[in-house]
C-alpha cells in the first residue's frame, strides 16, 4: 500500500513551504504510508517528533477534514502509481521515445491538475470574472503564451481585456484595474516578483486577484483571492517542461467555457459572429 495519488500531487506542491514540524510529520508519511490506517494521532506525533496539532495541520493542508480522514484514504484501495514517474529524457533517446514521454508527460499534467484543482475557488474565480467589465492576464516568459491566448480569447467575445508583455505596463493596467475586476496572475512556480508587483497594484485598486499557479503555498498563491491549481512536477534535461503550460491553458479554457455559458446565448452569438468575421484570413489565394 502506497500513498494515494491525490495527496501525493498535494505533498508536492506544499512540501517546499513546511515548517520543520510539518515537514517531520510529512517524512513519516512519505516513508511509511503501510503504517498510517494503523496508528492514532498520538502515536503519528510521537514518530514523528512533532505535536497533534502538526498532524491535524498537515492533514488539513493536504486536503483532508482532519486526521482521521487521511487514515481512512491512506486504508483503502487507490492509484498510487508514482507521479511523473516515467523517464527524463536523456541524449539515447530516439524519436519515438521522445515523443512519448513528452505526451507522457502532458497527460500526466492534465490529469493530475484535475485531480488537484479546488472547484469551490475554480467557481469563485468564474463569479469574479463574468461580473467584471475589465480583466489583466500577467503572465512571464513562457508563462506569457498562456496569458495572450486568454486575453484573445476573452477579446473574440468583446470582454475588454489586456496581457501586457512588459513589466511597467503589467503595473499601469493593474494600477488602474479598479473594484470589481480581476487580475489573472499566471506563474508555475508562484515566485514572479513582476507578478506579485503587478498582484499589489491591482489589490490597491480594489481588483480581485486569481492565480494559476503549481504551489499554492508560494508568495503568488498566498497573496491571491482565489488560487487554481496546476499539478505538473516533471522535468527534463532543461529545467521547463511544456506540460505545465497545457495544463495552465487547459484552466484557461475552462474558465472561457464557464464565462460563455453564464453570459449566455448573446456572447455565444458574438463568439459565432467574431470566428465568421476572422474567417476572412483563411481564404485560399
Amino acid at each position: 500500500m502506497g500513498i494515494p495519488r491525490a495527496t501525493q500531487l498535494r505533498v508536492l506542491s506544499i512540501i517546499d513551504e513546511l515548517k520543520a514540524a510539518e515537514r517531520r510529520a510529512v517524512d513519516l508519511l512519505i516513508a511509511k504510508p503501510e503504517d498510517i490506517p494503523h496508528l492514532t494521532i498520538g502515536e503519528y506525533a510521537r514518530r514523528a517528533g512533532c505535536s497533534e496539532a502538526t498532524v491535524v495541520r498537515l492533514s488539513k493542508h493536504l486536503g483532508y477534514e482532519g486526521y482521521p480522514q487521511l487514515k481512512q484514504a491512506f486504508s483503502e484501495e487507490s492509484d498510487t502509481d508514482g507521479v511523473g514517474d516515467f523517464a527524463s529524457i536523456d541524449r539515447d533517446d530516439d524519436s519515438s521515445a521522445v515523443i512519448r514521454k513528452v505526451t507522457e508527460s502532458a497527460i500526466s499534467g492534465l490529469r493530475d491538475t484535475l485531480e488537484v484543482i479546488d472547484i469551490g475557488q475554480f467557481d469563485r474565480a468564474v463569479d469574479a470574472i463574468v461580473a467584471a467589465d475589465k480583466l489583466v492576464f500577467c503572465g512571464l516568459g513562457d508563462g506569457y503564451p498562456v496569458a495572450i491566448e486568454a486575453c484573445q480569447r476573452f477579446d473574440r467575445v468583446g470582454q475588454p481585456a489586456w496581457a501586457p508583455i512588459d513589466a511597467d505596463q503589467q503595473l499601469i493596467l493593474a494600477t488602474h484595474l479598479g473594484s470589481g475586476n480581476v487580475l489573472v496572475a499566471i506563474s508555475h512556480s508562484g515566485r514572479s516578483t513582476t507578478i506579485l508587483d503587478a498582484m499589489d497594484a491591482a489589490r490597491r485598486s480594489g481588483a480581485a486577484i486569481v492565480a494559476i499557479t503549481n504551489y499554492p503555498g508560494s508568495p503568488i498563491g498566498k497573496n491571491a483571492d482565489m488560487v487554481l491549481q496546476t499539478a505538473v512536477f516533471t522535468t527534463d534535461w532543461s529545467g521547463e517542461i511544456v506540460s505545465k503550460r497545457i495544463a495552465q491553458l487547459a484552466v484557461v479554457e475552462s474558465l472561457f467555457a464557464r464565462f460563455m455559458i453564464r453570459r449566455g446565448s448573446e456572447t455565444v452569438d458574438a463568439l459565432r459572429d467574431i470566428n465568421s468575421i476572422v474567417r476572412i484570413h483563411k481564404r485560399y489565394p
